[in-house]
């Protein structure tokens, strides 16, 4: 499996970003991924932590989630800290088609388990869509 990951930061005083105070792109790829899961969770408000099965991948080096709704996550245990994936802050602008992501996490690092569960006060249900790979016979490093 192959698998490319293009990720491109920007950050400016005006919206037009002439004057860039950060810029910086970055572009992985990666050959021997030979397992893969690729899971789409509906998180709804009061939802409890519930851990997100990784099947069939053993040993997952990579992982991405992404979501239309902040949500909060633990990486490695059910008794990691707890982190909580925010948006800007904004109301989306729906227009009929799906809600577009406000909230992502991409990591290049060890997962041996992730739990989700919806933020305090949630007021909508978070569509989370997650990507994990991995190679049981290399660490990559």
């Amino acid at each position: 499996m192959y698998r490319t990951t293009t990720i491109q930061v920007q950050a400016g005083d005006d919206s037009n970003l002439q004057s860039k105070l950060f810029d910086r792109a970055a572009t992985f790829f990666q050959t021997k991924d030979l397992e893969t899961a690729s899971v789409m969770l509906r998180v709804a408000p009061g939802a409890a932590d519930a851990a997100v099965s990784l099947a069939p991948v053993s040993t997952a080096y990579f992982v991405a989630i992404f979501s239309d709704y902040p949500v909060m996550y633990r990486l490695g245990a059910s008794n990691a800290t707890q982190q909580t994936m925010v948006s800007n802050g904004q109301p989306v602008v729906n227009n009929g088609a799906p809600a577009p992501d406000q909230c992502c996490l991409i990591s290049t690092s060890l997962v041996s388990s992730l739990y989700i569960q919806p933020i305090a006060g949630a007021a909508q249900t978070a569509n989370v869509r997650i990507f994990v790979s991995g190679d049981p016979a290399s660490s990559y490093i």
